[in-house]
């Protein structure tokens, strides 16, 4: 069994580590010369029962990934990339007014629209179920939201396609193509 010391030093060289995937081998992130929250260094979040995160995509269309450390379960609907297009006109059909008052309202991350109805409009939409020790890699252009089932802490970044498949050191299942999970998670459902 390795000592505490040869654990935490496998932590902080592991590819896992969010804190390495920017400077990964490969990484277009790695000529970043300064700290960009997020992107290149990660955030660390805390949630709490019904903590919300709105539809978004992620900057530039990033790939995202997420990190769920301990905690309750993060509940995540998500619409592929292929069909933001879809999901950008149902946004332009509920909120007309408002995107009026502001154009760029879409990259705010303050709207959150019923996966129902999104569903209703012909978008598809996916959901599943974080839970601790659980990764979740969103694809470029794919929406993602949703919310926290109780008090829960995690990490997430964005990245790019090199970086995370040099990270990917073991097969995946993949899912819809909004994100893929790591063998011994739950797969995504269509709702």
């Amino acid at each position: 069994m390795p000592d505490d010391d040869e654990r935490m030093k496998y932590y902080r060289s592991s590819g896992w580590n969010l804190n390495n995937i920017a400077t990964t081998d490969g990484s277009v992130l790695k000529v970043i010369e300064t700290d960009i929250n997020g992107v290149n260094v990660p955030w660390l979040y805390l949630g709490q029962l019904f903590a919300t995160f709105c539809w978004h995509n992620e900057d530039n269309y990033l790939y995202s990934v997420n990190y769920s450390h301990l905690g309750a379960p993060k509940q995540w609907y998500g619409i592929p990339g292929a069909d933001a297009g879809a999901y950008e006109r149902v946004l332009r059909d509920v909120v007309p007014e408002r995107l009026r008052e502001e154009p760029d309202l879409i990259y705010h991350i303050t709207t959150m629209i019923s996966p129902s109805l999104l569903k209703n409009n012909d978008v598809p939409v996916y959901q599943l179920v974080q839970r601790p020790g659980e990764f979740i890699v969103t694809f470029p252009q794919a929406y993602h939201g949703g919310f926290s089932h109780g008090v829960r802490m995690l990490a997430a970044g964005d990245s790019r396609a090199r970086a995370l498949a040099i990270l990917c050191l073991r097969p995946l299942t993949l899912a819809p193509p909004f994100f893929f999970l790591p063998p011994h998670s739950t797969t995504a459902a269509k709702r």
